[in-house]
């Protein structure tokens, strides 16, 4: 590389930050800013705390506030040590979650919960692909949905 190209690329200024990225930091900031003003407010509640055997029904409420206060930032500075910078990101990440759950609940249903077989003269059929089953697997060879072979114990293998 001649000394002229690296000279240039010494000189050359960093890329300029996009608005993307700004926003993201701005965001991160936000949360920050979010996590501060929570906390200031959980210190606040605090003082209004007498601790007054008169006063018992309102310190209860002001305990009641802090948990509640103490564990939304908890949560919030959960979700800041996994990457999630603002509203929108949690709202994708619990949408992920219910897709995933939804799928692997379909999955369960179909490869883990018994289904009955059909028996018609004597041969059994697989009741999700009416596939035959000439012995007594544990799963259909066909779709794999999961068999209930005490349905028929008389069909058992000895």
């Amino acid at each position: 590389m001649s000394k002229k190209k690296k000279r240039r690329e010494k000189k050359s200024p960093p890329p300029p930050i996009t608005q993307g990225e700004k926003e993201a930091t701005d965001r991160g900031t936000n949360i920050d800013k979010l996590l501060a003003q929570l906390s200031s407010l959980a210190d606040n509640s605090r003082s209004f705390i007498t601790g007054k055997s008169e006063d018992d029904e309102f310190d209860a409420i002001w305990k009641a506030d802090i948990e509640a206060l103490e564990q939304a930032i908890s949560i919030i500075s959960a979700l800041q040590d996994e990457g999630i910078r603002d509203p929108e990101q949690v709202h994708d990440l619990i949408a992920d979650y219910n897709a995933i759950a939804d799928e692997r609940r379909e999955l369960y249903c179909k490869y883990e919960q018994p289904s009955l077989t059909i028996s018609v003269c004597g041969q059994d059929f697989c009741l999700e692909c009416r596939n035959p089953i000439r012995y007594q697997p544990r799963h259909c060879p066909r779709c794999g949905k999961r068999l209930n072979n005490e349905i028929n114990p008389k069909r058992r293998k000895p």
